[in-house]
């Protein structure tokens, strides 16, 4: 589960945002104002505001509800002005890994004149101030939403939210529209076209409903045949694209060509660059780790002479793809091979109208595999789901023991604090609550490392004591609809 957080100045449009991303992913939508609102949070002391503690306490509350969406299995997005990094640090540890942080931002002047277009603006003076203490400190992803329609930064976020880097068809021009609207693909993009597997048919009336259906989404397509080419014009070649794109025919011809060119290795090395791979049909199927199942059906449609020298796949998922399962031909196809395979290999029988995405991981060659927002037209088999968490445990454990960075859709920015290191002196003094020693400046030592050495009523964050919340009556959360 996604927890975001969005954060920004009166007027920058924050709100509009959060709930419309909150019914994009089915989450629970939360104000900080609100809370404060509701729980008497919200008393301004003349010359500072509402104190930290205040907002602290806020966190409290937002925590206790997030915890009852998690149990209903959602989401929860955030939404404040944030004036303090240690009020935005908290619930972020609160939340847990599983956070994204927004800042969005526009100039003084745009903020002013959106408020002034509300029903109940705030006012100028009301602006400016939040504008000033917001824009103190920038956290998590920055988005300039000054030239920008909602619309356009919805779309933005919803795309680092949703970061799936492999999508799986059974025939790509019929759900092109909903992976769009889902913002499962890019806004605009330019997408290299491998046809290759349907060079052994003279009519290919299924290419050119899936060249024509990247077209009409507004995509750059541009054909790369994969015969007769060398590994390094090839990866020359993609490279100058988004997307790489294997459409559907004959899934022996097209693995055996693509092992010709080195075409697994370039896929690996440009997934790793941040290229998205999205297959159709056989294209579908050459992700996966073999085309065993399917060589017999194949080699029928193949000339006498073709030989397949190496029968293995790009091996990105551990599963093997079973597309068109809705036309009886397919079908019956599919029950032989269930019937022959079913114990050797994990499969997925997809219809035209459903597909599964991933997100891949490939980090020295090794591939970490989490599925995300998709269609379930079955459930994997068990080993399925025992292979995933075996890979999961070895990425973690390869994460900790080399302390390298792994990418991953589900994490969230680490804040580095803007006084760590820094130079000080007798004269020149630290920020905030950091100390000088030895002529740099660092975070001051631990009031506490645990709850215990806080007391009863207290509790340990970061290394001071909090006084805890009592429980509220009631807990209430805003949620949006359209």
């Amino acid at each position: 589960m996604k927890n975001i957080i969005i954060r920004g100045p009166l007027g920058v449009g924050k709100s509009t945002i959060a709930k419309a991303v909150a019914e994009k992913i089915g989450g629970i939508y939360i104000s900080v104002d609100e809370i404060l609102d509701q729980n008497g949070l919200d008393k301004v002391v003349e010359g500072a505001g509402i104190p930290l503690s205040n907002f602290l306490k806020a966190n409290e509350i937002i925590w206790k509800e997030a915890k009852h969406a998690h149990n209903d299995g959602k989401s929860v997005v955030v939404d404040g002005n944030f004036y303090h990094r240690e009020q935005i640090d908290q619930l972020v540890h609160f939340l847990g890994k599983d956070v994204i942080v927004f800042t969005l931002k526009a100039s003084v002047e745009v903020c002013i004149a959106r408020d002034a277009a509300r029903s109940k603006p705030y006012g100028e003076d009301a602006t400016r101030a939040v504008h000033m203490f917001v824009s103190a400190f920038d956290y998590g992803t920055i988005i300039d939403t000054e030239a920008q329609t909602p619309q356009e930064t919805l779309w933005l976020i919803m795309t680092n939210v949703i970061k799936q880097n492999v999508i799986l068809t059974s025939s790509f021009n019929n759900v092109a529209q909903e992976l769009r609207e889902k913002a499962l693909l890019p806004k605009t993009a330019s997408v290299s076209f491998i046809p290759t597997a349907g060079d052994p048919y003279l009519e290919r009336p299924w290419i050119d409903a899936d060249r024509k259906a990247l077209i009409e989404l507004g995509y750059s397509v541009t054909d790369v045949d994969l015969k007769g080419v060398t590994a390094h014009s090839l990866e020359k070649e993609l490279s100058r694209h988004d997307i790489i794109f294997v459409a559907g025919g004959n899934t022996t011809y097209l693995v055996e060509q693509a092992h010709l060119t080195g075409f697994p290795s370039v896929v690996r090395k440009l997934l790793k660059e941040g290229k998205m791979y999205i297959g159709s049909s056989a294209g579908s199927i050459f992700a996966g780790p073999t085309v065993e199942p399917f060589v017999t059906e194949d080699l029928a449609e193949l000339s006498k002479d073709f030989v397949l020298t190496d029968q293995s796949c790009l091996n990105l998922v551990d599963y093997i793809v079973l597309p068109h399962d809705q036309v009886e031909q397919f079908s019956v196809v599919h029950d032989k091979i269930l019937n022959q395979y079913g114990e050797k290999f994990t499969f997925l029988r997809l219809i035209d109208k459903e597909y599964r995405t991933e997100n891949i991981t490939i980090m020295d060659n090794k591939i970490a595999q989490s599925s995300g927002l998709s269609k379930y037209p079955m459930l994997l088999l068990v080993i399925s789901i025992v292979l995933s968490i075996i890979a999961i445990v070895l990425s973690v454990f390869s994460f900790v023991k080399s302390a390298s960075q792994l990418i991953d859709q589900s994490s969230f920015e680490s804040v580095v604090y803007e006084n760590d290191n820094v130079k000080c002196s007798d004269t020149v003094p630290c920020n905030g609550d950091f100390v000088c020693d030895n002529s740099k400046c660092v975070a001051p030592p631990a009031e506490c490392t645990k709850d215990d050495d806080c007391g009863v009523e207290k509790y340990c964050y970061k290394g001071s004591c909090f006084i805890r919340l009592a429980e509220t009556k009631e807990l209430r959360s805003t949620r949006y609809s359209s």
